[in-house]
């Protein structure tokens, strides 16, 4: 508003179509008198957020992480979080993550238990999550709901892209998050 008030005339603001994207998954969040909040977009970003952060902040516990996943032949991986302007590649990038190596995170974060009895707590916060009886089935379903939303924030990003073509991405991201309600 502050450039609208040094040039003196009405501005029309307009968000990119990936900027949109990330404001609709956001009002998932948000609870009104009119919408419940989602919680399963509370629990995947929390769970995403809190498993980056306990092994980002401790070059202990990521050293542990490594040596455990190179002593049991299991495949290097480093956390991912969430980055919020980084839109629907980030989500995707973290839960599919998870997704890759949620055996392995979900044993050596056992393992760590024994290791570190002072992270029992920071530990049982993320283990509470990943023991959840619906958690693979979510986090399942939020990866490709994020892979869909990627293609199409990557497409609308593209330079010198028309309005019409923006409209057929519009359309096929429709059709993929259709296609995810179909029974398989």
């Amino acid at each position: 508003m502050k450039l609208q008030e040094a040039i003196g005339r009405t501005l029309i603001i307009h968000h990119c179509l990936s900027h949109r994207l990330e404001l609709i998954r956001k009002a998932l969040k948000k609870q009104t008198n009119d919408f419940l909040a989602c919680p399963n977009c509370f629990l995947m970003e929390s769970l995403c957020n809190n498993v980056y952060k306990f092994y980002h902040r401790s070059p202990k516990r990521s050293t542990s992480l490594f040596d455990f996943l190179q002593e049991n032949d299991l495949k290097q991986f480093t956390p991912r979080s969430i980055i919020e302007v980084r839109w629907a590649a980030s989500h995707l990038r973290s839960t599919s993550t998870i997704w890759k190596h949620y055996e392995s995170l979900y044993m050596h974060l056992q393992v760590y238990k024994l290791e570190d009895p002072s992270a029992i707590e920071a530990i049982e916060e993320i283990d509470w999550m990943l023991r959840n009886k619906n958690f693979l089935t979510t986090l399942a379903m939020e990866c490709d709901i994020h892979e869909i939303f990627k293609k199409f924030s990557e497409v609308s990003q593209l330079k010198g892209d028309s309005i019409i073509g923006q409209s057929q991405q519009k359309t096929l991201l429709i059709e993929g998050l259709r296609k995810l309600q179909e029974p398989k």
